[in-house]
């Protein structure tokens, strides 16, 4: 069975027009599923068909992974689910849509294998990513003493009770950091 790797994108900064886009992007979904590959097809020359987007090759190159779909979705966030590894491709794609109509767009995208075994993050500034990070299970013990420096890994209840928090902490801290950094960094440039 393949591991599920559950993400959620949030939209920090996000122009009127990006938003419109975002909402016309969800009305392409053609069933309950939200197929994330829906998103894509826009009926212009060079846009996948919705049969394109429902093979597994399409899949892998344009979205990064085997499937992906979104579970739930508003104006600033959307999550979803896809198989073995997150979406990044797609996540990219979107990035460079929305950033069309909003260079100031900040995106925050949090995954986690179900696992866990690996956990990461990314954040988006207009359509190139700020910055990144990935770690496999073998480092979660580091995340966790971040939060929780008296648990060990030996203590399995413990370790256990705390480490899904421990990974949320993780990339929240690291999003709040790089995301006044993107805020005062476009700030100084406008000042110039």
């Amino acid at each position: 069975m393949a591991n599920n790797v559950n993400f959620k994108v949030s939209f920090e900064q996000l122009n009127e027009a990006a938003t419109a886009k975002l909402k016309e992007m969800f009305t392409r979904f053609q069933d309950e599923d939200c197929n994330f590959g829906d998103m894509f097809v826009d009926g212009k020359s060079g846009s996948p068909t919705y049969e394109d987007t429902n093979t597994r090759d399409w899949y892998n190159e344009n979205v990064g992974a085997k499937w992906c779909y979104i579970e739930e979705y508003d104006n600033d966030y959307l999550f979803g689910r896809s198989a073995w590894s997150a979406p990044e491709a797609g996540l990219q794609w979107l990035a460079n849509q929305l950033a069309k109509l909003d260079e100031d767009l900040i995106m925050n995208v949090s995954y986690e294998d179900e696992g866990p075994n690996f956990a990461g993050w990314m954040v988006f500034s207009g359509d190139e990513i700020w910055e990144e990070d990935y770690v496999e299970d073998d480092h979660f013990l580091e995340i966790v003493q971040e939060s929780y420096s008296d648990v060990s890994a030996t203590d399995h209840e413990d370790y256990d009770e705390v480490l899904w928090e421990s990974i949320m902490n993780w990339q929240h801290n690291n999003f709040s950091r790089i995301d006044k950094d993107i805020i005062n960094f476009n700030a100084s440039e406008f000042n110039e």
